[in-house]
């Protein structure tokens, strides 16, 4: 828990992606797969260009299922354009609670 995660996510088609990690927060956002430049910081969603590709770094504070989507949630929801990222890990009291458990 706290350890950073890094993705590379590409776009093959011919529409733009939006990418999203719902729950997190990047920490740090490559745009064009340029890792040789300086992130963005503690940036939601972001643009991919057909054809091109983003690394993305960011913490997971708590456990729990992570959906990475396409921000257009038509594409998320009726196409697929989701994943699920799942974080195992002892729960985080400190952190959070449940509401109605």
């Amino acid at each position: 828990m706290g350890e950073k995660i890094r993705l590379f996510v590409g776009v093959g088609s011919h529409i733009a992606a939006n990418f999203h990690i719902i729950g997190g927060v990047f920490d740090s956002l490559y745009p064009y797969g340029a890792i040789m430049n300086p992130p963005l910081k503690n940036v939601q969603t972001t643009v991919i260009a057909p054809g091109s590709a983003v690394m993305i770094e960011f913490t997971a504070e708590v456990p729990g299922t992570y959906l990475l989507v396409d921000h257009s949630l038509t594409r998320a929801i009726d196409k697929g354009a989701l994943a699920e990222l799942i974080i195992e890990e002892p729960a985080q009291p400190a952190l959070y609670q449940p509401i109605g458990r």
